[in-house]
């Protein structure tokens, strides 16, 4: 709601230039960052020499405004309409508040129209175990790390789950870490950490901030006022197949706040059901495989204990599949894939800083990087069990590549965009696209989360005469995934088509890999 001035000149050829180049980055890069402009003069007139972005500043100061704005409303409803209440909890970072209260109380709650839903709280946990023996080199996560470099130095990286990494771990002595929530340390959570950004892990030079999920909310926040950019849950929720109040919050949060979600699935097999948050659109929900102690692939099998989810008009869950490396020791599930996922995502985010800033670019690269499947589903779609398939940490630096230096971040209110793509190389070509379901506080209104109905997008793939060669069309999903041979130097037409009925702004993005 402030305002300031940017400049003050009475150099026509200045204002003219940053009019210009302001209205040229608005229209293709959006909010991708903070932009501070250096101009030179020529014989021309004034001209942008240099764009320089400060992400992490932008969101820092992005999420501020909206804490203040959250803080205020949030307590000035609770002084209204919970007096007497035992209050729990007051979001700083939605329309949310967590507290005991009389069946009195609850029933003129109910009829508030400022008031969107009430539920029962409940928290549900999951344990299950893993190590680090095979799993980063099974998806090439050593190589991006040690070859390219590439081991997420400074990204900030959160962990919310029944404990937190215990002290004194060999593999986590150098990993900068920060501990909040409950004073309770678990050999659980020190195994998530050290995949994540242990010496051995997928970004050694993260910084990890690491809390409980004891009380849930509360505990999350303090993630985002840290200014993590991808949450790291290994642990299960409840309400299975149910797209409640916790769903919602997270889908929430990853739209309004930055930051990339990822989640385990679950370990209760094939019973149907991945519980909240995993259900959410948002999230980058993770199952697992089983790797049977070895780097080679041509073991791996399908982990039976994972959960899916299908049907019910939800979301094709998991999204991905990492590993659950058993090692030949006891300790496996989904809590360890995730975290190979988080890793790779502090990977991309340090090759890429400025992709922080969209969540569905992010989640397309990982999408993009699958390149295998291990049951029988089809690997040239999003399927039931494995989503797009087994992640690979190499090719998801070359996904987020192709999202930032191909202009496919889009914020778009248009039924049909096409972009054309020539191969190098022939063979088989992977493109993903993912999109947010924009849940939000409406307008000024942060009393009550607006559950936006997402927006379904097809993918279509043409060859150069025009003609149709395979399309993605799932209808529960914010992503689509396709698969094709190539010919080297033909172009080809990828068509993303606004298959709902409508004129949203929308955020999207395209990622694919040759």
């Amino acid at each position: 709601g402030k305002k300031a001035k940017l400049f003050k000149t009475e150099d026509v050829n200045l204002v003219k230039a940053i009019s210009e180049d302001i209205n040229y980055i608005s229209k293709y890069y959006d909010e991708l960052g903070r932009y501070e402009y250096t101009f030179k003069k020529n014989k021309d007139g004034y001209y942008l020499s240099e764009i320089s972005l400060d992400v992490d500043t932008y969101i820092s100061e992005k999420r501020a405004v909206a804490k203040d704005e959250y803080d205020r409303q949030n307590k000035e409803f609770a002084d209204k309409y919970l007096k007497g209440a035992k209050i729990e909890f007051i979001s700083s970072y939605a329309p949310m508040i967590i507290g005991e209260t009389t069946k009195e109380t609850i029933n003129k709650l109910e009829d508030n129209e400022i008031v969107d839903t009430i539920s029962l709280y409940t928290n549900v946990e999951c344990y299950d175990h893993g190590n680090i023996d095979v799993g980063v080199a099974s998806i090439e996560g050593d190589y991006v790390r040690d070859t390219l470099g590439y081991k997420g130095d400074g990204v900030k990286v959160g962990q919310i789950e029944s404990g937190r990494p215990q002290t004194g771990v060999t593999e986590l002595v150098d990993t900068d870490i920060t501990r909040g929530g409950t004073n309770n340390n678990t050999y659980h959570a020190s195994l998530v950490a050290a995949i994540i950004a242990g010496s051995t892990g997928m970004a050694p030079k993260a910084k990890l901030y690491c809390t409980t999920v004891d009380n849930f909310y509360q505990n999350a926040e303090w993630l985002i006022s840290s200014g993590v950019t991808v949450i790291n849950r290994s642990n299960g929720g409840d309400n299975y197949g149910t797209y409640d109040d916790t769903a919602k919050w997270v889908d929430h949060v990853v739209n309004q706040h930055n930051v990339s979600w990822v989640q385990s699935s679950g370990n209760s097999g094939p019973n149907g059901y991945v519980g909240s948050p995993g259900n959410a659109y948002n999230t980058i929900t993770v199952g697992a495989i089983d790797d049977h102690g070895t780097t080679s692939t041509s073991d791996d099998t399908y982990a039976s204990f994972t959960s899916y989810l299908v049907g019910s008009g939800m979301p094709n869950k998991p999204d991905v599949v990492g590993f659950s490396v058993s090692g030949g020791e006891t300790w496996d599930g989904t809590s360890f894939a995730a975290p190979h996922v988080t890793g790779m995502i502090a990977q991309m985010m340090y090759y890429m800083p400025s992709l922080k800033l969209r969540p569905e670019a992010i989640k397309a690269a990982v999408l993009a990087s699958c390149d295998r499947k291990v049951t029988n589903e089809t690997l040239y779609y999003i399927t039931d069990k494995e989503g797009a398939g087994v992640v690979n940490a190499h090719n998801a630096i070359n996904a987020i590549y192709s999202v930032a230096n191909s202009n496919t971040i889009y914020d778009t209110t248009d039924s049909t965009i096409d972009y054309y793509y020539t191969p190098q190389t022939s063979g088989t070509k992977t493109f993903a696209l993912s999109w947010i379901k924009q849940n939000t506080g409406s307008g000024t209104n942060h009393y009550s989360i607006s559950e936006q109905s997402f927006t379904d997008f097809d993918l279509t793939v043409y060859d150069s005469a025009g003609d149709y060669i395979t399309s993605s069309t799932s209808a529960n999903n914010i992503a689509e995934l396709l698969r094709f041979t190539a010919t080297a130097n033909n172009t080809y037409k990828i068509r993303i088509t606004r298959y709902t009925n409508n004129s949203t702004l929308e955020k999207l993005a395209l990622a694919h890999v040759d």
